[in-house]
C-alpha cells in the first residue's frame, strides 16, 4: 500500500477516483516519463496500472511519476505482440504498454482475456465496457492496441495527444462528434470503474440500506440501460437524467467540482432507501467548500411543476436567467443553521419541460452573491 496522499494507479480504478480529466493527466505524464526514458535508451518497458505512481498536491495538478524501483524488479507482464514472438520492440512497444493502462483506466478491467496480448483477437471497445466514455476513445485505443505495432502511435505523446483530443469531443443527437469546450472538459467527471457493473452494485448494497437493488445487465455504448441506471442510481435515475453534467454517475462517484457521497434524503435531509420509489425525489451531495457545503437536487416523480415556495431564508437577490439549455428563475441570499452559522444559499428553478419538474438549492460557506458569482457563473446546467 503507499501513503494516505499517494497511491498507484491500479489503486484508484476500484475507488472511482479517475474521471476522464484526470485520466488524461496522468496518461499524459507517463507517456513524458516513458519518452524519456526511451530516450535515455532504457529498453521498452513493461509498465501497468501498478507502476504508476499518483501523488496528491493540494491546490496543485497531481504529481504522476513511474516507479522505477517496481519497473525494475517487476516481472513483465504486459507483453507486447511483438515481445511474444521475440521480435524487435521499440517506441511503440511503450505504446502499447500505456494504452492497456488507459484502457483500464477507463474501464476498470484489462483489455484482453488473463492478461494476454493481443494477437488475432481485438479488444473490446472501451464504450462497449463503460457506455460513459467519450466514443472518441475506441478509435485511440484501437489504434493504441493494434497487434502491428505499425499501426499504432509512433510514441507515447502521441497517444497522449490523441487522448486529450478524445476526451474534449462529445456526440450530438445526430450522432456527429463535436469539439466539447475546455469547461467541459475539465468537468466532465465519468466515474472509470462503472463497467463492472456488478461491482459496483454489490458495494452500494453493502454501504447503505438498499436490499432491494434490482439486478444489472450490460448497457451498449451509445444508451444507458434503464438496468444500468437502476445499479448507479436505484430508483433516483431519473434525477441523474436531469443533470448529467452536475451530478457523478452513480451514487458513490464525483460530479462537478467534487460533488461526493450522493445520499438520498427526505425532506427534512435524512437519509432514505435509493431503491424505495419517491414522490419527490431528493439527493444530497457533499461539495468541495470551495464555495459549495452541498448541493440538494429536489425532482417531482410524476414532472409536475416544481415552484418556487415562500423562503425561510433571507432572500437578496433574483432574476431571470437564460442559457443555451433553456431558462429559468435564480434566487439567492443567506440562512442560518442549526449552530447558528450564517451561511449562504442558492436556488435554481427551470423552464424547459425536461427540467421544470426540478429545482436546486445549492449552501455554501460564504455569502449567496458568492456563490452566485463563483458556482453559478460556470454551473454545467
Amino acid at each position: 500500500m503507499t501513503g494516505p496522499d499517494q497511491a498507484t494507479v491500479a489503486e484508484m480504478i476500484p475507488r472511482g477516483s479517475l474521471d476522464i480529466a484526470r485520466t488524461v493527466r496522468i496518461v499524459t505524464e507517463a507517456a513524458r516519463a516513458l519518452d524519456e526514458r526511451r530516450a535515455a535508451g532504457h529498453p521498452a518497458g513493461d509498465v501497468d496500472v501498478t507502476e504508476i505512481l499518483v501523488i496528491e498536491r493540494p491546490g496543485a495538478p497531481d504529481d504522476v511519476r513511474l516507479d522505477e524501483r517496481r519497473v525494475a524488479e517487476t516481472v513483465p507482464r504486459m507483453l507486447a505482440p511483438e515481445q511474444l514472438a521475440g521480435g524487435r520492440v521499440d517506441a511503440r512497444t511503450d505504446v502499447y504498454a500505456l494504452g492497456r493502462v488507459l484502457y483500464q483506466m477507463l474501464t476498470g478491467r484489462e483489455p484482453f482475456p488473463e492478461g494476454r496480448a493481443a494477437t488475432t483477437v481485438l479488444a473490446p471497445a472501451p464504450t462497449e465496457v463503460n457506455p460513459w466514455v467519450p466514443p472518441a476513445f475506441d478509435a485511440v485505443l484501437a489504434k493504441a492496441l493494434a497487434a502491428d505495432p505499425t499501426q499504432r502511435y509512433a510514441g507515447c505523446a502521441e497517444l497522449a495527444e490523441a487522448a486529450a483530443a478524445a476526451a474534449a469531443t462529445t456526440v450530438r443527437r445526430d450522432g456527429a462528434v463535436t469539439p466539447r469546450s475546455k469547461r467541459r472538459l475539465v468537468i466532465a467527471v465519468l466515474a472509470s470503474v462503472l463497467a463492472v457493473v456488478v461491482a459496483v452494485t454489490v458495494a452500494i448494497v453493502a454501504g447503505r440500506d438498499r436490499s432491494a437493488a434490482p439486478p444489472s445487465a450490460a448497457a451498449t455504448s451509445t444508451t444507458r440501460s434503464p438496468e444500468l441506471k437502476a445499479a448507479l442510481w436505484g430508483s433516483y435515475a431519473y434525477l441523474a437524467d436531469a443533470f448529467p453534467e452536475l451530478l457523478p454517475v452513480s451514487v458513490d462517484g464525483i460530479g462537478y467540482h467534487e460533488l461526493v457521497n450522493c445520499t438520498p434524503v427526505d425532506e427534512r435531509l435524512g437519509a432514505v432507501s435509493l431503491y424505495e420509489p419517491p414522490r419527490v425525489g431528493r439527493v444530497l451531495c457533499v461539495g468541495d467548500y470551495e464555495p459549495v457545503m452541498g448541493v440538494v437536487v429536489a425532482c417531482n416523480a410524476d414532472r409536475t411543476r416544481m415552484a418556487p415556495e415562500p423562503p425561510t431564508w433571507r432572500i437578496t437577490g433574483e432574476e431571470r436567467w437564460t442559457r443555451p439549455s433553456g431558462a429559468g428563475t435564480l434566487r439567492w441570499g443567506e440562512f442560518t443553521n442549526t449552530a447558528g452559522e450564517v451561511r449562504g444559499r442558492l436556488e435554481v428553478f427551470f423552464d424547459s419541460p425536461q427540467r421544470s419538474h426540478c429545482s436546486l438549492r445549492v449552501n455554501g460557506t460564504g455569502t449567496g452573491a458568492e456563490l452566485h458569482d463563483r458556482w453559478w457563473a460556470d454551473a454545467p446546467l
